[in-house]
């Protein structure tokens, strides 16, 4: 149940990020939603504390064919960009202006 909610969700925020168009710094509602989606994907295929986990293979047979290529393109994103660091050369210092800390 949770798997098949969790891929709904995907296609929801996929579809709804379109209608936003491409993603930047204007626009940060498809940013948003496309991210909200590759999160969604991904946990279907990754080790959490759920029990079953997905793999392309669960999907041999079926009408129309699992897109591996996609499936792995989506999984890069995520891991990339969204889940782990880019590099090990990537770093982020914290700024705030002084009055919302003090």
């Amino acid at each position: 149940y949770m798997v098949l909610k969790d891929f709904e969700l995907a296609c929801e925020c996929f579809k709804e990020s379109q209608e936003y168009g491409m993603p930047g710094a204007r626009n940060l509602h498809s940013k948003a939603f496309i991210h909200a989606g590759l999160v969604a994907y991904a946990r279907c295929f990754i080790s959490g504390v759920r029990e079953m986990i997905l793999t392309p293979e669960d999907f041999d047979g079926m009408t129309p064919k699992f897109d591996l290529a996609t499936h792995q393109f989506l999984m890069d994103i995520r891991n990339k960009h969204i889940a782990h660091s880019v590099n090990e050369f990537e770093t982020c210092r914290p700024v705030a202006p002084r009055t919302w800390y003090e």
